[in-house]
């Protein structure tokens, strides 16, 4: 009974998005199957080009209640027509592509319509070289189209060449648009489709992720960077500050996806969304931070990417309700650039549909718990936000989570660890608002040691300051370490509990503790806090996954478990070796190399200090030295 309301209470929250944030306003049905949509506007006036299996049809959708089809600008006589057809503008000019393979020898090339005459007529001419014949053979055909800010046209999946290099012809629609010139080419790859801009071309290269590409020059295209996605990368649409990419893969429950190219030689993934189990994305578009997608039969979707780490639906229509899960039915292309804000929409059996949307922003709760007494993260931490619904999360490897919530309202959100008391506290938040805050969890009193961390470089100094872990009134007491001193440095402890150590060893080989207690002057209570210095090597080690961050160990110093963050990618096991103070080899483990968290049990070592050897096919990846507590 619980399993059926939380269906139903889901599916009454999803009725509501489709009612508040896509109002549909007119279906146009056509008597082909529909392919793609883009528009174009002039003279207050705005138009739908939208594309079929056999022909570009023109619909004036100035008023979208009442849209009127205009003209038919037909493809290729004879054959079956082309499931794959592609419009983009330039100008008052209107270029179009298609991907059929077997039209009777009738294609046509790529199609350049003139919608100057618009609404009363238009006129078009057909291209399959430049005067010069650049291309070694016609251009007949092509998967997709993108014309970038400069004038240039990116024909991308054609005919032309190899299969496995028919990457982008880019032809120059500026001096004659009607008669464009070849200018380059780009065959480092088959592109299914691209996005250019400020001569970037990020071109989406199927089985192969997506590339982005230095086309400054466009008769020498530049890799740049490459990046793996989810399946089959099927389009890639940019922010609208050229930070983040959005990208689709076309397989069944594959996502929508979110990568941060802030720093192009740097790509990092940043999120994903999925709008059902087996659904199928399409195409993804970005208009003021929020993703508008075709998602084939799910529909129209609208994703909050303000945050592009944490996409949230904040809109949908379904228009395919006779066709759920996988398949390749329902919605093929939306256009959300009109500027009365209208959003266009292909589904491939019912037609061309008309919305107008409201876009709303996502409510998001986010957050980093860390420790009061030692300021580190602490992972795997339960936070459970209440509301309408209940979400329980666990903290990632730094500390970090976040939840985004289509509403806003009062929400309560509890953290609990092992080890620490109980943080809760009751939020309330409008559409649009975020929660960010550091949470620091209070080390219970049964707890017998607080360890603080710290690593510098030799002949330098450092001051840690405890904090006041436990919220109370409290003194330190010198009862551990009396005389505060060693071979290696100097320490000193004041009465609010800073510490500060500065070291007089130039090796960068050893580590130097001191203890102090900290006791309640209230009650008598008192913890113990080990302070913990690792003296390192000013200058880093070349090649060490440790040192370039590939590999990091989450916590130092270690009680019973060591926990690696992996972020290498590599098809081989990993082998983790570990020594002791006197090189000797006391374990020799393998690990899987494709989790994210690598943990290796060290319970049975005795305290002191150890070194890790991590090792891929016999190569050294890396040392770290850590401590065993």
């Amino acid at each position: 009974m619980r399993f059926l309301l939380l269906i139903l209470s889901i599916f009454i929250a999803r009725v509501d998005i489709i009612a508040q944030n896509l109002e549909l306003e007119s279906i146009v049905p056509y008597e082909r199957e529909m392919s793609d949509i883009w528009g174009w506007s002039h003279d207050n006036r705005e138009y739908a080009l939208v594309a079929t299996t056999h022909y570009f049809s023109i619909v004036d959708v100035t008023d979208p209640e009442n849209p009127v089809k205009l003209h038919q600008i037909e493809g290729p006589s004879g054959g079956p027509g082309s499931y794959w057809r592609e419009m983009k503008t330039y100008g008052h000019y209107a270029y179009g592509v298609h991907d059929g393979t077997n039209l009777g020898g009738q294609s046509h090339g790529l199609v350049i319509v003139d919608l100057s005459m618009l609404p009363d007529s238009v006129s078009t001419t057909f291209w399959t070289n430049d005067e010069d014949n650049t291309l070694e053979q016609p251009f007949l055909r092509a998967h997709n189209i993108y014309i970038d800010e400069f004038g240039y046209a990116y024909l991308v999946g054609h005919n032309v060449g190899s299969s496995s290099t028919r990457g982008a012809i880019i032809l120059d629609l500026n001096e004659d648009p009607l008669h464009p010139k070849v200018v380059g080419r780009y065959a480092a790859n088959y592109v299914h489709d691209c996005f250019v801009r400020d001569n970037v071309m990020w071109a989406s290269e199927g089985n192969n992720g997506f590339a982005a590409v230095d086309v400054s020059d466009k008769s020498n295209p530049v890799v740049l960077e490459t990046q793996t996605t989810f399946g089959y990368s099927h389009n890639i649409w940019l922010s609208d500050d050229s930070k983040t990419a959005f990208t689709t893969d076309e397989n069944s429950g594959k996502p929508i996806a979110s990568f941060d190219v802030s720093d192009i030689n740097d790509i990092k993934f940043l999120d994903k969304y999925q709008s059902g189990q087996n659904v199928i994305p399409h195409n993804v578009f970005v208009k003021n931070d929020f993703i508008i997608a075709s998602y084939y039969r799910d529909g129209v979707i609208i994703l909050d990417a303000s945050q592009p780490d944490e996409l949230v639906e904040m809109g949908h229509y379904d228009t395919s309700p006779n066709y759920s899960g996988n398949g390749f039915n329902g919605c093929w292309g939306v256009y959300p650039y009109l500027p009365s804000g209208i959003v266009l929409a292909t589904d491939i059996e019912r037609g061309l549909f008309v919305f107008t949307p409201s876009y709303k922003r996502a409510t998001h709760i986010r957050g980093k718990v860390i420790s009061a007494a030692t300021r580190h993260e602490i992972y795997n931490a339960s936070v459970r936000i209440q509301s309408a619904q209940t979400f329980t999360l666990s903290t990632d490897l730094s500390g970090h989570f976040k939840k985004g919530y289509t509403t806003g309202g009062e929400y309560i959100i509890t953290v609990e660890k092992e080890g620490y008391e109980t943080f809760s506290t009751t939020i309330n938040l409008e559409n649009g608002e975020l929660y960010d805050e550091v949470i620091e969890l209070i080390s219970l009193n049964a707890t017998p040691n607080d360890t603080i961390f710290s690593e510098l470089p030799s002949s330098s100094t450092i001051t840690i300051c405890d904090e006041n872990p436990h919220g109370v009134d409290a003194n330190v007491v010198y009862s551990c370490d009396p005389d505060l001193t060693s071979e290696f440095g100097t320490w000193t402890i004041d009465q609010v509990g800073c510490i500060t150590y500065r070291s007089n060893d130039l090796s960068g080989e050893f580590v130097d503790s001191v203890c102090f207690v900290l006791e309640d002057t209230r009650t008598g209570a008192s913890n113990t806090n080990v302070v913990i210095v690792s003296i390192v090597d000013a200058t880093p080690v070349k090649n060490n996954a440790f040192e370039d961050g590939s590999i990091k160990i989450i916590q130092n110093p270690v009680h019973k478990v060591l926990l690696l963050k992996n972020s290498i990618v590599i098809r081989a096991p990993l082998t983790l070796r570990v020594y002791d103070i006197n090189s000797r080899l006391v374990i020799n483990e393998k690990q899987n190399s494709d989790n994210e968290v690598i943990a290796l049990n060290i319970d049975q070592l005795s305290k002191g200090i150890y070194v890790l050897e991590v090792i891929s096919e016999n190569s050294t990846l890396g040392f770290a030295k850590f401590i065993k507590d």
